[in-house]
């Protein structure tokens, strides 16, 4: 067998003749040295079985190596069984700054979530917020409230603020768009040197009303639809005029008094329950007037002739009244002669009308204040038909470009 000098001098050669590069050379060279110093493999080496992996999938891989993409680094996420409604309520975890004791706080939290739920709709508890957007403890920005509503798929968050100090308790219940990320109501209180019981009762009363104002925010106003035959009729709600049929306004809720009337038609009155989200649809016949006028021109008519009435008579009773007092004290000149004349010749019978001349007097300023009072009613009230069929006239004519341009 060669000696290992003879060999390395052997292979030098080789590569040079073969114009091998320098590394290719010094790799040939090194790759027999290698040869030469392994040892020779032993029948015991050759029939020993491989170790079996601990992964199958990967037998290469050392299981105890450290993996770089472990758990601990991935975000975790909280699974929800069903999908979160669009416009769902989500209250955010309650802000404390200062020392609460742990079961308040934890009481606080589910009188915080009652009170929103109590308007029948959906909400997020915090501590499902907490857990599927951690930076919701600490959000204190428009866009971070932007983004735990996408996160939550929510409408509207609510994030309840409580400051103690020792025993005075502030609250603050603020109603976030998330939309915009901006407050769109807020409601607080205080509580000066009150117990637990008592701070929770006033958180709770703010949230109660944050809970109206939710409502309003999120339920679209009640719509008032109202057609009638024949159109043009006035519509009035709580007397106040809203237009002319057919018509369809946006109202206040609650109960209202409807009253829809048109000259030589009998007046329709309701009253009528609006509710918010609701659209309420009346639909009328109105029946025409019998002959000799309705009962609005008989009432005019009425009071003007009443009116009238009372002026002439507190004309004849001021009259009367005057001159009863002017004969006060006067003679009777049909009853003056003989015995009944003094040796004066003063008449003995005279006039006693004073008391009835200022009777009569204030019976006939009475009447005159009646009839001019009820002059004037009648006065307004044709001034009001007047104004009111002007503003109808208005109202048609700016319905115009939905083809009532001629309608006046």
């Amino acid at each position: 067998m060669r000696s290992r000098r003879e060999r390395l001098a052997g292979a030098l050669l080789t590569a040079l003749l073969l114009g091998a590069p320098p590394q290719r050379a010094s790799a040939a060279i090194e790759a027999p040295a290698a040869e030469a110093e392994a040892p020779a493999e032993t029948p015991e080496d050759a029939a020993a079985p491989e170790e079996p992996s601990e992964n199958p999938d990967d037998p290469g891989v050392d299981p105890l190596a450290e993996d770089p993409t472990s758990a601990a680094d991935e975000p975790t996420e909280v699974s929800s069984d069903a999908p979160l409604a669009v416009g769902a309520v989500a209250i955010l975890p309650l802000r404390v700054d200062g020392e609460l004791p742990a079961h308040v706080r934890a009481t606080m939290v589910q009188d915080l979530k009652a009170a929103v739920e109590a308007g029948e709709r959906e909400v997020i508890p915090a501590d499902e917020v907490e857990a599927r957007s951690p930076v919701a403890q600490r959000c204190e920005v428009a866009q971070c409230f932007q983004t735990i509503a996408e996160t939550m798929k929510s409408r509207y968050l609510v994030l309840a603020r409580v400051t103690v100090v020792v025993r005075d308790y502030e609250f603050s219940v603020t109603l976030i768009d998330g939309v915009t990320g901006e407050p769109v109501a807020n409601t607080g209180g205080n509580c000066d040197i009150c117990g637990h019981d008592e701070a929770r009762e006033g958180l709770a009363n703010a949230a109660a009303a944050l809970s109206r104002k939710i409502h309003a925010a999120t339920s679209a106003p009640p719509t008032f639809v109202v057609q009638t035959t024949p159109a043009g009729a006035q519509v009035r709600l709580d007397g106040r005029l809203l237009g002319v049929t057919p018509l369809e306004v946006v109202v206040e809720d609650g109960e209202h008094d409807i009253v829809v009337e048109k000259p030589g038609y009998i007046a329709a009155r309701r009253r009528i329950a609006f509710v918010d989200g609701v659209t309420e649809t009346l639909a009328l016949e109105l029946v025409a007037m019998p002959a000799g006028g309705g009962p609005e021109h008989k009432e005019s008519g009425l009071l003007r002739a009443l009116g009238w009435t009372g002026v002439g008579l507190s004309v004849g009773a001021l009259a009367g009244g005057a001159v009863m007092i002017a004969l006060e004290e006067r003679p009777i000149t049909s009853d003056c002669d003989g015995a009944n004349v003094d040796d004066l010749g003063n008449c003995k019978w005279r006039y006693k009308t004073l008391e009835g001349g200022i009777a009569l007097v204030v019976t006939g300023v009475a009447l005159a204040a009646t009839g001019a009072t009820l002059l004037v009613l009648d006065r307004k009230r044709r001034n009001e038909t007047r104004d009111d069929r002007r503003a109808s006239a208005r109202v048609r004519t700016r319905l115009g470009a939905g083809g009532l341009e001629l309608r006046f």
